[in-house]
């Protein structure tokens, strides 16, 4: 299997970073679906870092609908799955850059993350 060069060549710059956040968001997905948990974790905390500009401007269908951005909504099941693998400190890490003011969840999410 070699590298497909021409998507490089032929998009621009953000074409190729939503493609990016494209291929991270079904990857997620997928993984979830089959349990692979680390796998969708990695995935969604390289989602974290991509820019919310490009997050937000994505497609993506969540089980429900959001009430927030799709760049809050993945930071919201980052840290979940943070909590899920145990991982607290750095749940309590993500968590604190919910935006103000909390939601339910979110403060919820904080608090819970903060107690180990």
């Amino acid at each position: 299997m070699s590298f497909d060069q021409s998507l490089l060549s032929t998009a621009s710059t953000g074409e190729t970073k939503k493609k990016v956040v494209e291929d991270l968001l079904w990857l997620r997905k997928e993984c979830d679906q089959r349990c692979l948990n680390e796998t969708a974790q990695w995935a969604e905390e390289c989602l974290v870092f991509q820019d919310n500009e490009i997050v937000d401007e994505t497609e993506f269908i969540f089980d429900e609908k959001p009430n927030t951005s799709t760049s809050v909504e993945i930071r919201t099941r980052f840290v979940r799955s943070l909590i899920f693998n145990k991982e607290f400190h750095r749940a309590v890490f993500f968590a604190e850059k919910f935006p103000e003011p909390l939601n339910p969840q979110h403060a919820f999410l904080l608090y819970f993350s903060s107690l180990p």
